[in-house]
């Protein structure tokens, strides 16, 4: 086994720097990496395919069996995808990015802050959100600050890797420890702030307070983000993602709610449940399967 001081070395000498070289690469050349790993990740090393296989059924039970292993092999294709895309972003500059993403409808960014509102961003782990990190280099006239919850990773080696690729274009990581703050902060120094949130997350049981029929099956939410849209009258907006083709996504911005403190509690959050389901049922396999997203079991009817 090898010791922490080896990882390290490894991180350091070996994994990054070739990851770094590999970031420099076209995407249509790190396309033919991901085709290879597709095989070992899928074909070889079977990386959680029980678990994508029980979701897609049980989220699909009336779909034929061709149809789901389809969606199957299209998900971890799609998986890969995301991964090499990921190391093209570290690379990449602005100029290169623009080639792949496209942003619709940032006038609504224009609109709120005409009207002083500060935004919650939310959208799933649905088409590739890591790019939404790119979002700042589009916005208009920087008339928002844009950060996104950040959760420290184990291997301090990787997260510091994450987050340099996640920031590289504007985005500020806010620990979600200290959201609350930020938010106060900003405040005070009368700095619009656009928070974004990849509110599909399953909540630990002690946290699971809303359920609701998601895919077909009694799911829970994280209601954290709608608890802070409330308390501090944030507009929310959700951001519809599609993928036209390989390599190319478009990010459509869309008002769910400008005044949430007119809502009865929850509500937010069904909306954003079904505007996401409605995004997956479009193109089911670009959503992340592999994720444990029904760890946590429903309540009988009797502890509702």
């Amino acid at each position: 086994m090898l010791t922490v001081s080896a990882l390290e070395f490894m991180n350091k000498f070996i994994i990054f720097p070739f990851l770094r070289l590999l970031s420099r690469l076209p995407l249509c050349l790190l396309y033919l990496k991901s085709d290879f790993f597709y095989f070992l990740v899928y074909k070889i090393f079977r990386y959680r395919v029980k678990v994508v296989r029980q979701n897609l059924k049980n989220s699909f039970p009336d779909k034929p069996e061709k149809w789901l292993q389809q969606t199957e092999k299209k998900f971890y294709r799609h998986l890969c995808d995301i991964a090499a895309e990921e190391i093209f972003m570290w690379g990449a500059n602005t100029e290169k990015m623009r080639k792949h993403l496209e942003y619709q409808h940032l006038d609504v960014f224009s609109e709120l802050h005409s009207k002083g509102k500060d935004i919650i961003i939310l959208f799933g782990h649905y088409c590739n959100w890591e790019w939404n990190a790119f979002v700042p280099q589009d916005l208009p006239n920087n008339l928002y600050e844009v950060g996104t919850l950040y959760q420290k990773l184990h291997n301090a080696d990787f997260d510091g890797l994450l987050c340099e690729i996640r920031s590289k274009f504007g985005v500020n990581l806010v620990n979600q420890k200290s959201v609350l703050r930020k938010i106060v902060e900003n405040r005070r120094k009368k700095q619009p702030l656009a928070l974004a949130f990849i509110a599909d997350q399953s909540p630990w049981s002690k946290n699971a307070h809303y359920w609701t029929t998601f895919l077909n099956r009694q799911t829970t939410f994280l209601t954290g983000w709608e608890e802070i849209a409330k308390k501090f009258d944030c507009a929310v907006i959700y951001v519809d993602m599609r993928k036209t083709t390989r390599g190319k996504y478009v990010y459509a911005p869309e008002i769910l709610c400008e005044n949430p403190q007119d809502l009865p509690q929850y509500a937010l959050t069904e909306m954003y449940v079904r505007r996401l389901e409605q995004n997956i049922l479009i193109e089911p396999a670009y959503w992340l399967w592999s994720h444990k997203r029904w760890k946590v079991k429903p309540p009988t009817l009797e502890h509702r």
